[in-house]
């Protein structure tokens, strides 16, 4: 049996022969860009861009018009021609040497590789990449490009000014003033400056329950792009507010962003001073004390409501609660006080019993983070406080059905003898005397002289109030004598 064998001519290379995007060159061989390589001119070829610390792949594909196969041999050299040991452009050992089969197969041949790029920076890189047709054929040099790339943020608040990111001391955004409960919103906007789209994953606000609040928060600003959100604030209450604002993203220089949000919240603001003029500080549950000390009667305090605000206060009530508070009594008071103003009101206090007497005064006001205001009050009765001495200067022990016994001793039967008694008075009110008497059994031997109208108040806590009286004690019978002093 005849065998017959068949043979797959090899094209040599030789001459003039390779040229980019389809020229055909006199060899037959020619190298084109497979989208998205571009090519420019007939030698320099542009891979994709591909994000910095990334990997991307372009492919070009080698057409073999002859009738004949052709050997392919490809480095990568670097742009001063010398060979090159980068990571930045690669290929893969099966791209470094095939064969382009020839259309006496039947069909043009042709062969894709894959280059690798991976730029570990932005901005251009570029490489050299030399085709040999072999054995023994031509040479010719390709220009590699392509560009590293990455977003890059810019915050601009809502005047459309870039803020400076800091990590550490955030830049302040001052969003102006609202009134209290009436929101005002504010348009952010994050550019995107790289050139590879910025991913946003989150918006946030601190504390979460501020009055500050975020929306319309995008997820994706493109490449030269721009995106907007909205901050809102509605303040709860008056004067200056804060929060932080926090842009989570992916250019890694600049994430987290933070911005300090501030704001001030318009509306009254209440100032309480009491009698003395002293200012009160709120408390919603450990109210302010004002002590109005001990009076003897009827006594008007005047109190001051003070308004530091910039909108007019509203006052709905002043009122007393507690178990004295008849003894409190409100007047004058104010349905209003304008802003930069002040208005007075009046407690007068009675008490109408001795010791403490308490009670809380309530200013119900539109000062949203101040209502109601309350203050306890304090006060007593100014009130004597009788000490009797017997004339051996022991004090008696007052008991209202088992009186204290005085014994004056013996005196010879119709004569006389004088005897001082002493009343003092350890209150801080003078101690009024409308009689001393006595009464029952012999009461006419027992005769109460020099008796003082009144007992001054005591002027320190050691020093008391004293005066002095006289029993005179002359017998009309022998035995033991008795009468009751009052």
């Amino acid at each position: 049996m005849k065998q017959s064998a068949i043979f797959h001519p090899i094209a040599r290379c030789v001459g003039t022969f390779l040229l980019a995007a389809g020229s055909v060159m006199g060899a037959g061989l020619t190298v084109e860009p497979v989208a998205p390589v571009s090519v420019s001119g007939t030698t320099v070829f542009t891979l994709p861009s591909v994000r910095a610390s990334n990997s991307g792949t372009g492919t070009l594909r080698f057409l073999n018009e002859n009738a004949a196969a052709a050997q392919v041999s490809i480095a990568l050299l670097n742009n001063d021609g010398t060979n090159s040991n980068s990571e930045v452009f690669t290929l893969s050992s099966a791209s470094q040497q095939f064969t382009v089969g020839g259309h006496w197969q039947g069909v043009d041949g042709d062969k894709e590789i894959t280059i690798n790029f991976s730029p570990p920076t932005t901005g251009l890189h570029e490489a050299i990449l030399k085709v040999t047709c072999n054995p023994g054929g031509a040479t010719q040099n390709y220009s590699l490009k392509g560009t590293g790339t990455e977003p890059q943020i810019i915050v601009k608040n809502h005047q459309g000014s870039p803020l400076d990111y800091n990590p550490t001391t955030y830049p302040v955004v001052n969003l102006g003033n609202s009134t209290v409960f009436i929101t005002a919103a504010s348009d952010f906007t994050i550019e995107n400056a790289g050139d590879y789209p910025l991913t946003i994953t989150g918006i946030t606000i601190s504390p979460p329950n501020s009055d500050f609040t975020v929306s319309a928060i995008p997820t994706m600003v493109a490449a030269d792009g721009a995106e907007n959100f909205t901050v809102t604030f509605t303040p709860s209450a008056t004067g200056p507010r804060t929060a932080t604002l926090e842009i989570i993203h992916d250019d890694a220089g600049k994430s987290p962003f933070q911005v300090t949000l501030s704001a001030i919240g318009n509306g009254p603001r209440i100032i309480v001073k009491d009698h003395s003029d002293t200012t009160l500080n709120y408390s919603p549950t450990t109210y302010p004390e004002v002590n109005l000390g001990s009076v003897s009667g009827a006594t008007d305090f005047t109190f001051a409501i003070e308004n530091s605000g910039d909108e007019v206060l509203n006052v709905t009530g002043i009122t007393t609660t507690g178990a004295d508070n008849s003894d409190f009594v409100v007047s004058n008071a104010p349905d209003s006080v304008s802003a930069g103003a002040s208005e007075n009101f009046t407690v007068t206090f009675t008490p109408n019993a001795t010791g403490q007497r308490t009670t809380t005064l309530q200013i119900t006001h539109d000062d949203s983070d101040e209502t109601p205001f309350r203050i306890k009050l304090t006060g007593s009765a100014k009130n004597p406080q009788i000490i009797v001495k017997n004339p051996d200067n022991n004090s008696l022990t007052y008991d209202a059905s088992t009186y204290p016994d005085v014994n004056l001793g013996n005196s010879n039967l119709n004569s006389s003898a004088s005897h001082t008694f002493t009343i003092e008075n350890s209150g801080d009110q003078s101690l009024n005397i409308t009689a001393i008497t006595t009464t029952g059994g012999d009461s006419s031997e027992f005769v109460v002289g020099a008796i003082p109208a009144s007992v001054s108040a005591a002027s320190s806590e050691t020093n008391n109030g004293s005066s002095t009286f006289t029993v005179t004690f002359t017998p009309n019978a022998t035995g033991q004598r008795t009468t009751t002093l009052q």
